[in-house]
């Protein structure tokens, strides 16, 4: 939490008010959007010892693999885009 209230130093010296704005806007937008999504569409969080991960297990292994490969750099940068969309 100190790092991310430390991160934008820059804004206060010299101060700047495009500078704070540029730092800390999405600081203070996400925790906004977060709570205001939660409230809108009604969702819970779940706690992490209710959260059951064995019986989606095989799709999380399914997908694992999928996401893990890496296209070869050998060739035009556009096979390689190709490659990434399964095309």
């Amino acid at each position: 939490m100190t790092l991310i209230l430390i991160f934008g130093y820059g804004a206060f010296v010299p101060w700047s008010v495009t500078g704070f704005f540029q730092n800390y806007t999405m600081q203070i937008v996400a925790p906004i959007l977060y709570f205001g999504w939660k409230l809108f569409k009604r969702t819970k969080t779940v706690k992490p010892r209710e959260l059951d991960l064995i019986w989606e297990r095989p799709v999380i292994d399914a997908y694992d693999p999928a996401s893990s490969v890496v296209p070869s750099s050998s060739g035009p940068r556009w096979a390689n885009w190709s490659a990434l969309r399964g095309t």
